[in-house]
């Protein structure tokens, strides 16, 4: 008869459990394990041998024991414990970790950006996947008195973080093109693709001031954006008719999800409310 606790080598690390407990959650990676449907490896003293990680397996065998996701504070391994919770097939591990991930991207955060403190949340800094903000979005904790540093321009920031509130860039047209420069060496340094691809349209923009009454669509991460050629954000397409006139396209460089950024430009005639 087996018996009714069993090992598990876990990445070099041994724990000690019950069957009941690894078979807690539904159909998951131990149903088979436990009952011999497959061989696995064993150690030398006769534990399972699983090549995960030992530390973040911890966590897992919590869950299976409580049927409840408990971590420490500021917990911030929530990508590797969801690979886990994937490996091990534990689809309500998976949904906690989910609504954990949720929650925490709410909390407010403070930046400290070269010296000037800014004020947003996790969820506004999720909006550039995998930029230097990322650390952050993951819960590492802050790196001074409560404050997140980011060696960046202080000056400059203030439109990086406008663009991840609202989607879109806002400047002025008194901004020069040295500061474009800066702002785009910002977002290479910040690792900001997408926002990379906005400079990269204002920049087709002002490079075709004569084409009338142009806007620049922006197509990247299912977004569209248009652009007017005096760089201001239009309304939705649904309140313009379009004729493109031309069409220029930008390399990927490695950052932003779709292959190519395209910018169209377009005739446009705003449609009249009708006060009939």
């Amino acid at each position: 008869m087996a018996s009714s606790y069993v090992g598990l080598n876990v990445g070099g690390i041994v724990f000690q459990t019950s069957r009941t407990t690894l078979t807690s959650q539904s159909e998951n990676f131990f149903t088979p394990l436990l009952s011999g449907q497959f061989e696995s490896a064993k150690d030398e003293s006769g534990n399972f041998l699983i090549d995960r990680d030992g530390q973040i397996f911890r966590h897992v065998l919590n869950y299976l024991r409580n049927g409840k996701l408990v971590l420490p504070e500021r917990f911030a391994e929530l990508a590797l414990l969801e690979q886990e919770a994937d490996f091990f097939q534990l689809g309500s591990l998976k949904a906690d970790i989910h609504t954990l991930r949720e929650a925490s991207l709410a909390e407010s955060v403070t930046l400290n950006v070269g010296g000037k403190i800014y004020q947003t949340t996790r969820n506004v800094l999720s909006r550039e996947p995998g930029s230097v903000f990322s650390t952050i979005i993951d819960g590492h904790p802050p790196t001074h008195h409560g404050q997140y540093f980011i060696d960046g321009d202080q000056s400059l920031f203030v439109h990086i973080l406008r663009y991840l509130r609202f989607g879109y860039l806002q400047l002025s047209s008194h901004f020069t093109e040295m500061e474009l420069n800066l702002l785009e060496a910002e977002a290479k340094s910040m690792e900001m693709g997408i926002l990379l691809a906005h400079i990269l349209i204002f920049r087709f923009i002002r490079k075709h001031p004569g084409m009338g009454k142009g806007v620049a669509m922006f197509a990247a991460d299912n977004q569209i954006i248009f652009y007017s050629n005096n760089s201001q954000v239009l309304a939705e397409l649904s309140h313009f008719g379009q004729h493109a006139v031309a069409e220029e396209t930008f390399p990927d460089a490695g950052y932003a999800k779709e292959d190519k950024i395209r910018a169209k430009w377009f005739e446009t005639h705003h449609k009249r409310e009708s006060t009939d």
